[in-house]
């Protein structure tokens, strides 16, 4: 076989490669499932009630409060911290 014919033959692999992960990538992004936002999945009710028992578990230590309720909801730091604030 000649030089030519052996780099079509591996361009032609690379290329099909190429479209083939393409191909897995676009599927992939379109049939993932995505986690839903976090104020269709916790009320204030419930967020103040985490606040609550999580402050009572960490002997009214904010920052041991915010952990454990980091730890059970996965919110962000900002919405836990301002569920901590609005606890009274």
């Amino acid at each position: 076989m000649s030089t030519t014919a052996v780099l079509g033959v591996v361009g032609m692999g690379l290329a099909a490669y190429l479209v083939g992960f393409l191909l897995w990538a676009t599927a992939r992004f379109f049939t993932s499932r995505r986690k839903p936002s976090y104020a269709t999945t916790h009320r204030y009710e419930e967020l103040h009630q985490l606040a609550g028992a999580a402050l009572r578990e960490a002997h009214g230590d904010r920052a041991q409060a915010a952990r454990i309720m980091r730890h059970v909801t996965r919110l962000p730091r900002r919405t836990i911290d301002t569920a901590l604030l609005l606890h009274r």
